[in-house]
């Protein structure tokens, strides 16, 4: 492989081909890498959120995932510990997709790398190695090639999108995230279909769930997901868990009968940790590796895909500035948490509100109660910010008084 890059991409999921394309829009010679060949499955939810819609709209891909026959989100029901439901009816929107929708990994992540093989160099079984120091002005990246053949590529600034256990963030001296969500996921074959999605907050994840999530091709993405402490040590195996988990799950009434068609298949899920610096000097963290998924429902998508296009953009200002070095590219940390620090604050605040199954039911009582704040609910779940009245007082109080 040449070394006439302006940037390379390390890792070919949602947030590397994000990076990799609008870098290539914003004129830079674009390397992407990943060490497996593609198409491949990522173990996910395969639920794909509102956020990342316009953002394959700026990148002309949204006409491949609707050929797909993607599935939007309209309809889903809470189960609070006592096993009390709450319906919610997505709002109306154009395209249906804003609210989110369903789409196999396999699938999802394939429309990207093709997009992303065509406009910018693509290598797969390629494994970033590490970093070595060159000068002030590049690093080289050290990688191995499938058959064992190892090089070095000199180049101005690397993005590592090479997942949770990112080794580029590691051997670039940047701490794992503190915080760390881990869930299952096994696909299943329901008797009949429902495009309902459910998640219960079942009471030996909580303040994780387990969940139901349809599938365009019939299939249902079956999981539980919770905190990494609640499973860590002797005696915790998750596995166990998403066992029992769906062996209860048979006898609900709102969820059909299903055998299984894969395996249970675990991963983990970092969430973010504000002190942990997102760029060294030459590097950029987007995605998994930057820890971006949500601490209350364990999404990740929307953000990588949303972190990627920032990456891009403070790549192109700092090689023009001729500025790789940390200080630099620390604008990066800054415009990242500059729009989700408050939605993570948010998320970790009720994370913890979700490790009370007394408070749990004493919430979900109150909204099933009254039909007034459905309006809040459908705005809660699309628009993350809005979540914040769930942690008011105020809001249950006017619950109580019409009720009353």
């Amino acid at each position: 492989m040449k070394s006439s890059y302006d940037l390379i991409v390390v890792g070919a999921g949602p947030a590397g081909t994000t990076t990799a394309l609008y870098a290539h829009r914003q004129g830079l010679r674009v390397l992407l890498i990943d060490k497996k060949s593609f198409p491949r499955d990522k173990v996910c939810g395969d639920v794909i959120p509102g956020r990342a819609w316009p953002i394959l709209q700026e990148l002309g891909l949204t006409e491949p995932l609707e050929a797909l026959g993607i599935l939007p989100l309209r309809e889903a029901r809470l189960v609070s510990p006592a096993g009390i439901p709450l319906h919610l009816q997505l709002p109306p929107c154009s395209p249906p997709y804003l609210n989110g929708f369903m789409c196999p990994r396999l699938q999802f992540d394939q429309v990207l790398f093709r997009a992303a093989a065509e406009q910018v160099n693509c290598y797969t079984g390629v494994t970033a190695r590490g970093l070595l120091p060159r000068d002030d002005q590049r690093v080289g990246l050290q990688v191995r090639h499938r058959s064992g053949k190892e090089e070095v590529l000199v180049v101005p600034l690397v993005v590592a999108a090479d997942g949770a256990h990112s080794q580029l963030a590691r051997k670039a001296g940047l701490p794992p995230s503190r915080f760390r969500l881990v869930a299952t996921r096994q696909y299943v074959q329901p008797l009949h279909q429902s495009a309902v999605l459910e998640a219960h907050f079942w009471p030996p994840l909580l303040p994780g769930y387990r969940w139901w999530f349809p599938l365009p091709d019939g299939r249902v993405n079956a999981g539980v997901g919770t905190l990494y402490r609640r499973v860590k040590g002797p005696g915790g195996s998750l596995r166990r868990l998403h066992q029992r988990a769906f062996a209860e799950l048979e006898t609900s009434p709102g969820v059909p009968p299903a055998r299984a068609v894969s395996p249970i298949q675990g991963w983990h899920l970092p969430t973010p940790d504000f002190r942990r610096p997102l760029s060294a000097d030459h590097l950029l963290l987007v995605g998994d590796a930057a820890a971006l998924v949500d601490p209350f429902t364990g999404g990740g998508i929307g953000n990588a895909m949303l972190s990627g296009k920032l990456a891009a953009r403070v790549a192109r200002q700092a090689l023009e500035a001729g500025r790789t070095d940390r200080q630099f590219l620390n604008r990066y940390d800054q415009q990242l948490w500059q729009q989700l620090r408050s939605e993570f604050r948010l998320a970790y605040r009720l994370q913890r509100l979700g490790k009370y199954p007394v408070l749990l039911n004493w919430i979900v009582r109150r909204l099933t109660s009254n039909r007034i704040p459905q309006t809040l609910l459908e705005e809660m779940s699309t628009h993350p910010l809005a979540r914040r009245a769930l942690l008011s007082p105020a809001t249950y109080l006017g619950l109580r008084k019409k009720v009353g």
